[in-house]
């Protein structure tokens, strides 16, 4: 009897043994099994997040080509009010793992580059349900060696009050946020010195080539040298080549048409093609968040007018009725916010742009300078003096009319160093001025004595209305 009951004790002190362990072991396994469905819903909730972004990121490019239907689904809807929420219907979730996956997302258009295209900041939230058991899980790299906790506690944090999707709390909830910004992608059309939709006739004894203002091989301190002289003078028309004449003018470069042959093409150093085409995009109207009230117009004002420029997060823009400089000494002087800092000028004239006579626009060392012209452009006497030497840092737009087009015209001795986009203007350029950067026109007619030089560093600029969105920062918002 004695040993019986010795055995039972022993019996039962092992199946306590037993339990405890077993006890343990399902503890730990519970906890990992917790853990495990943690870590699924905290992944889940940022592919949620992402998948937001990428939502927006969907109506952003679809908005460059349809705006009228691109943000259907948002609130509001239409096209230009922000911001913009999204926030889809909650769909049913199959399989072993949560039951509730959400994303919602905010999108504002409040900042602009210097063109006043806008960045889009997009803010999306995904949320999922922690699934498994009642209570979450305890990670062990929640902690440190030393016991301490690491950021990975804060941030796998579980939310167990406040259904954040709006509907009735079921289950413990993480939530994670992304905040990113989407950049407008412009198309680089500036591949050639000229790019025109219809006719191309020279006469004179003007030339065409190209240099690198950022390569020293191909300039000399970023200006141009003969001794350098590079062959990607290219000029090109959409148009068909027996409407242009190049009268035996000198092109170190291709010269391209949309069939037919381009007349005279004798001095040509490089090849003639005639199965050329390409998308000459139409130039808008700048859509500024923030425009200077002053000063309405510039008209030869007495004792000249100086413009001050902003740094390039916050470019100081003019919109005036016409700018118009006759006499020397009532410059237009375009000046730098801070002495020897970058700055950035625009100037959006809904009239004609005019400098005749002995006037001119001095454009000071660091000054970045763009003008949209809605009407005819005319540069002579002193024309624009682009003191940084620099063609990209002067850009001329020429607004395309909704009927009919505009006349590019510069005449004279000064030399243009510059950019001019104007795909619905006739350029005319004569005189003994140089052109230095490259041109964008309905049809072009060179003559007189002055060279033409591409800067072939304008291939890698990025000007005209955007082409698509992508993103240009991701981070995770962790408060």
């Amino acid at each position: 009897m004695n040993k019986s009951g010795g055995i039972l004790i022993v019996a039962l002190l092992s199946l306590g043994v037993l339990a405890l362990i077993a006890t343990a072991s399902l503890y730990q396994v519970g906890n990992r099994h917790a853990t495990t469905y943690h870590s699924l819903s905290w992944n889940e909730a940022l592919a949620s997040a992402e998948t937001g972004a990428d939502f927006a990121m969907n109506a952003m490019n679809l908005s460059l080509t349809d705006p009228a239907t691109a943000w259907t689904g948002w609130t509001p809807a239409d096209a230009s009010t922000f911001p913009k929420t999204w926030v889809p219907a909650i769909g049913p979730h199959k399989g072993e793992g949560n039951n509730k996956v959400y994303s919602s997302v905010r999108v504002d258009n409040a900042i602009a580059d210097r063109n006043g295209q806008p960045w889009y900041r997009v803010r999306a939230t995904g949320v999922a349900e922690v699934a498994g058991t009642c209570r979450a899980g305890i990670e062990g790299a929640a902690l440190t060696v030393g016991g301490v906790k690491n950021h990975r506690g804060v941030l796998r944090k579980s939310r167990f009050t406040g259904d954040l999707t709006g509907g009735v709390l079921r289950l413990p909830q993480v939530a994670r946020t992304i905040e990113v910004m989407a950049a407008p992608v412009n198309a680089r059309l500036l591949v050639r010195w000229l790019s025109a939709q219809n006719e191309i006739t020279m006469s004179g004894t003007g030339i065409i080539d190209s240099f690198d203002s950022a390569d020293t091989a191909k300039s000399t301190a970023a200006q141009y040298n003969p001794a350098k002289r590079q062959m990607r003078g290219d000029i090109a028309t959409n148009a068909s080549g027996n409407l242009s004449n190049l009268n035996g003018g000198t092109v170190w470069g291709n010269a391209s048409s949309n069939g037919g042959a381009i007349q005279n093409t004798g001095n040509v150093h490089g090849s003639v093609f005639n199965n050329f085409s390409t998308v000459l995009p139409p130039v808008t109207k700048p859509a500024w968040s923030a425009v200077n009230i002053t000063p309405n117009a510039i008209n030869d004002p007495p004792g000249g007018m100086t413009l001050v420029g902003g740094p390039a997060g916050s470019p100081q823009n003019y919109k005036v009725s016409s700018l118009n400089i006759i006499a020397s000494g009532n410059p237009l002087v375009l000046a730098p916010h801070v002495a020897g800092q970058e700055s950035y000028v625009n100037i959006w004239v809904t009239g004609a742009t005019s400098v005749t006579g002995t006037g001119y626009i001095q454009q000071m060392p660091g000054v970045h300078v763009a003008i949209y012209s809605e009407q005819n452009i005319t540069l002579s006497g002193g024309g624009i003096v682009n003191q940084t030497n620099v063609a990209r840092n002067l850009q001329i737009y020429g607004v395309t009319p909704t009927v009919g087009s505009c006349r590019f015209t510069l005449s004279g001795t000064a030399t243009f160093i510059g950019v001019l986009d104007a795909p619905a203007f006739d350029i005319s350029i004569s005189g003994s001025g140089a052109f230095i950067g490259a041109a964008i026109g309905q049809s072009a007619t060179l003559s007189g004595t002055g060279d033409f030089h591409y800067d072939e560093d304008l291939g890698n600029l990025a000007i005209g209305p955007a082409t698509s969105y992508q993103f240009a920062s991701w981070v995770e918002d962790v408060r």
